[in-house]
C-alpha cells in the first residue's frame, strides 16, 4: 500500500538546516512474537503499541527471541498504530513488539533527547492527516522520511535540557495530583467514619459512626424535595433568560459548570417554585446516580433538570457536608444501593428521603465539609499548575524547534524559579 504523505519542511533559522530524519536516525522495528507465549507474569516485559504511550507494559512474553529485540532504558520507541506516541522508555529491560519501532540516532550528530522532542510535532501532523478505515498506520519509510529542525549539536542538547526540566516539572506535579486524591480519599474516609473529636464508636444500621452522631433520613431534615421540572426542547433558545442544569453539568465530585449549560426561554412564574435557591442540594436521580451538588448561586436564574432531585435542608444541615457525604466512597456506595433498573439506573424521590446519613453537630459538620474543601482547594490548584507548565511545555517546543526562540538567549538561571513558581512548595 502507498504510503500517505510526511510531515512538512519547517522553517528554520539561517544558521540551521532542515534534514531527513533518516540522514540522521536509523528506524529498527519489532517482532512479531506469538502470542501464545504471551501471559501475565512470566518472562519479559512485552511492548506493544498501546504500552508506549502508558510507558509500563503488563503484557509478558515467555518464549524464544533475539537479543536485536530487546530494549532498555533511554530508548526511543515510536507506536505505528492509533496514535503515533514517541517515548523516551523507562521501565527498564523489554522486548519490542512488532509495530512499535526503535529509533537509533548517530548521536555524533542528533541528541537523543533533543531527537524525542523534534520529532512529535511531525508525528502529530501525519497522524492528524492519516486516512484509515479501522485504525491509522505510519510506516518506517514515513518516519525515515520526517523532516525535522537541525541545529548544531551544543544547541540541541541546550533546548532538551529545558524541554526536559519544564517535563520533569509536569511529572513531578502529576505524582501530587495523584496523592492529593489519595489524601482527599483516605480523608472523607476518616472523617465520615470517626469524625474530628475522637470519640467512642458506636454499631449502627450504616456501621460505626461516633457516639454523638445522630443517624436520620433525608427525609427527617428536608423541608422540600422535588423534581426538576419537564419542558420541551423547542424552549431551549441560545440567548434564553433562564439557565437549566442537567447532570452533565456536574463532575463526580458534585462541581458544577455552567459553560455548557443550556439556557431556555420559559415563564418564570410558570416555574416559580423550582428555582434553586442558594443551599439547595441536587442529586443526580439517573444515569451515573447519586451525585450531589450545592447550588452557590448563578448569574442567572437556575432550573435544575427533570433528572435531578432538588433537596432542601433545615439550618440543622450544613449543605456542604451532605453533599460530600453522599460523593464520598462510603456514600456513593450505599446509594448504588437504592438505584434500580435492568438498564438505565434510577433513584426515586422516595428512596432518596428515606436513605440515612450519619449527621454530627452543625459545628462539627462544617468542620468536616472545611477540611475536605481544603484538600479540593489544593486539588484545584495543583491542576492549574499543571496546565500552566503543559502550556509552557507547548510554547517552548514550537519556539525552540522554528528558531523562533533561541535558547542560548535564555537566561537559564531563571528557569529553575519559574518552575518552583509554577509547581509551588508542597
Amino acid at each position: 500500500m502507498k504510503d500517505s504523505f510526511s510531515a512538512p519542511i519547517p522553517e528554520v533559522p539561517h544558521d540551521w538546516e532542515a534534514i531527513k530524519l533518516g540522514e540522521v536516525c536509523s528506524v529498527e522495528n519489532g517482532c512479531p512474537f506469538e502470542s501464545r507465549y504471551f501471559n501475565e507474569e512470566d518472562g519479559l516485559p512485552l511492548v506493544r503499541v498501546r504500552d508506549v504511550n502508558a510507558g509500563v507494559s503488563k503484557t509478558f512474553y515467555s518464549g524464544p527471541y533475539e537479543d536485536r529485540y530487546l530494549i532498555a532504558n533511554g530508548d526511543l520507541l515510536i507506536g505505528m498504530d492509533g496514535e503515533f506516541h514517541v517515548r523516551k522508555w523507562t521501565a527498564g529491560k523489554a522486548l519490542l513488539n512488532q509495530r512499535v519501532c526503535r529509533l537509533v540516532p548517530n548521536i555524533k550528530r542528533f541528541d537523543k533527547d533533543f531527537l524525542a522532542y523534534a520529532v512529535r510535532a511531525p508525528l502529530s501532523h501525519i497522524e492528524a492527516h492519516t486516512p484509515y478505515t479501522t485504525v491509522k498506520h505510519i510506516s518506517a519509510r514515513q518516519i525515515l522520511a520526517i523532516p525535522l529542525p537541525y541545529p548544531p549539536l551544543d544547541e540541541q542538547r541546550l533546548i532538551a535540557a529545558v524541554l526536559s526540566a519544564v517535563q520533569k516539572a509536569i511529572e513531578r506535579q502529576e505524582r501530587l495530583i495523584v496523592l492529593t486524591a489519595e489524601l482527599r480519599k483516605a480523608l472523607m474516609h476518616k472523617l465520615f467514619s470517626e469524625g474530628t473529636h475522637g470519640e467512642p464508636l458506636r454499631q449502627t444500621e450504616i456501621g460505626r459512626v461516633p457516639e454523638s452522631w445522630r443517624v436520620v433520613s433525608i427525609r427527617q431534615e428536608c423541608i422540600d424535595c422535588a423534581f426538576g421540572p419537564r419542558f420541551g426542547s423547542k424552549e431551549y433558545v441560545l440567548e434564553g433568560a433562564i439557565t437549566t442544569l442537567r447532570t452533565t453539568d456536574m463532575d463526580d465530585d458534585g462541581r458544577i459548570d455552567y459553560t455548557h449549560a443550556p439556557r431556555a426561554n420559559l415563564d418564570p412564574a410558570r416555574f416559580a417554585s423550582h428555582f434553586l435557591r442558594i443551599g439547595d442540594i441536587v442529586v443526580s436521580r439517573s444515569g451515573t446516580c447519586g451525585i450531589a451538588s450545592v447550588f452557590e448561586g448563578y448569574e442567572r436564574p437556575v432550573l435544575p433538570g427533570a433528572f435531578l432531585i432538588r433537596l432542601r435542608m433545615r439550618n440543622a444541615v450544613w449543605p456542604q457536608y451532605l453533599r460530600h457525604y453522599l460523593n464520598s466512597a462510603q456514600g456513593r456506595a450505599r446509594t448504588a444501593l437504592i438505584a434500580q433498573g435492568a438498564i438505565q439506573k434510577n433513584i426515586s424521590g422516595t428512596r432518596l428521603q428515606n436513605f440515612l446519613v450519619p449527621l454530627p453537630q452543625y459545628r462539627e459538620q462544617v468542620a468536616i465539609a472545611g477540611a475536605i474543601d481544603n484538600v479540593a482547594r489544593v486539588a484545584a490548584l495543583n491542576q492549574q499548575r499543571k496546565r500552566a507548565l503543559e502550556g509552557l511545555f507547548r510554547t517552548l517546543l514550537q519556539q525552540f524547534m522554528t528558531g523562533q526562540v533561541r535558547v542560548r538567549d535564555l537566561d537559564l538561571s531563571a528557569l529553575g524559579e519559574r518552575e518552583q513558581e509554577l509547581v509551588g512548595a508542597m
